[in-house]
């Protein structure tokens, strides 16, 4: 399914993803400095079946229907540079010889149970449900699961996709298998048991059940998520649940200027009320990791919610 090719012949393929992909290349490096060797030769290995699954997926699109439709040329790419990205990072780590030191999938004429199991799916199931693929961190927040997507680490945020709780009866057969536990269950939770917040490459499909939330698809690599990335996760959460009122500029579109009292917004903790204004100050200088603060100058979260948006009341603050 998969040849060892020299240096010489790859070389252009491995360094070339840190051009094509950067932020790919960045989140597994920094995914792996969490991980011992065996784990990124796990990781890669994962790559490698999973790039293999997509091709396969490709070809029979291809061989039924006369062309692959987008969802499989899109997996088939993004599995491919998922190989790239490991593979060049599996080299820094000394796990893959320069003479042997990158992957490219093959076309295999005698397919996996898995890939045979692939090909039924297809052939017999519904079509198949449009997927999204991305880097961001998943947490449980505000009694639900959900996806925050980022273009890059410790970006703004994109979007915040609510999930069913459930992975795909193919991302959860995989978890059994990896684990070796065929009573598993097909929850979120049992990706990470251990943690309700953390960041990765994931894939999502619309919920079969219901087309308003997400099911888990995919999980190649994930790792601790930062502080500053978890602050933004829940706060594009709280703003996508109550998004902010008329008056009001999100935090995501700016922010006012720096040690500013302004009239600011966040969710509120109580069944009274939605949300809750405070006076407060943006302070990223003087507490970069926590820099919404109240006019007694302690962060905004000791008390409450985050901020998800501001307005200037000069007229009833009248700052000194």
């Amino acid at each position: 399914m998969f040849h060892l090719a020299s240096f010489d012949e790859i070389a252009g393929v491995t360094h070339g993803i840190e051009v094509t992909n950067p932020s790919m290349v960045a989140r597994i490096r920094r995914a792996a400095d969490s991980l011992n060797r065996c784990e990124i030769a796990a990781r890669l290995a994962q790559a490698i079946t999973e790039a293999a699954d997509a091709a396969h997926t490709r070809d029979f699109e291809e061989a039924q229907f006369g062309e692959a439709s987008a969802d499989a040329i899109v997996d088939c790419e993004y599995y491919e540079e998922l190989v790239s990205a490991w593979s060049l990072v599996a080299a820094e780590h000394q796990l893959i010889t320069p003479e042997a030191s990158s992957h490219t999938t093959g076309r295999s004429t005698d397919p996996s149970p898995f890939q045979r199991r692939t090909t039924s799916m297809l052939a017999n199931s519904a079509p198949a449900l449009s997927a999204s693929h991305g880097y961001g961190i998943i947490m449980h927040h505000r009694l639900a699961w959900w996806l925050v997507e980022f273009p890059d680490l410790d970006a703004t945020p994109l979007r915040a996709r609510k999930l069913s709780g459930r992975l795909t009866s193919a991302l959860a057969d995989w978890l059994r298998s990896e684990r070796g536990d065929p009573r598993l269950g097909d929850d979120v939770a049992a990706l990470n048991p251990d943690s309700r917040c953390w960041s990765g490459e994931f894939s999502t499909v619309p919920s079969r059940a219901d087309t308003d939330v997400f099911d888990l698809d995919a999980h190649p690599w994930g790792s601790d998520a930062g502080e500053l990335e978890t602050r933004l996760a829940r706060t594009m959460i709280d703003a996508t649940l109550h998004p902010v009122p008329t008056g009001f500029i999100s935090v995501f579109t700016a922010l006012p200027p720096e040690n500013q009292p302004v009239l600011a917004i966040r969710l509120s903790g109580y069944t009274c009320a939605i949300f809750e204004l405070l006076t407060a100050r943006h302070m990223p200088t003087y507490r970069p990791r926590s820099s919404w603060r109240d006019i007694s100058n302690d962060a905004v979260g000791d008390s409450g919610a985050d901020i998800i948006g501001w307005q200037l009341a000069t007229d009833w603050i009248r700052p000194i």
